[in-house]
């Protein structure tokens, strides 16, 4: 992946200090950003995290619906 020259700009740190944003790898740089989404894992962790985040919400609402439900 390559990182664009971005070096004209920079802010200012709360410190002091003058921070550049070379050192910012997506900052203005549309294509290492595509590149990483296409040869990172990036989009099997995100759908194993929503799909754990669901289970979780289910196995709290049953939780919370079970006393509630008559056994006949």
């Amino acid at each position: 992946m390559r990182t664009k020259n971005t070096s004209n700009h920079a802010f200012h740190h709360p410190n002091g200090r003058k921070q550049i944003w070379d050192r910012v790898f997506y900052y203005d740089n549309v294509e290492a950003a595509t590149d990483f989404l296409a040869e990172s894992s990036f989009y099997q962790f995100a759908y194993h995290q929503v799909v754990t985040k669901q289970i979780v919400k289910t196995e709290f609402i049953l939780g919370v619906a079970k006393p509630t439900c008559r056994y006949d």
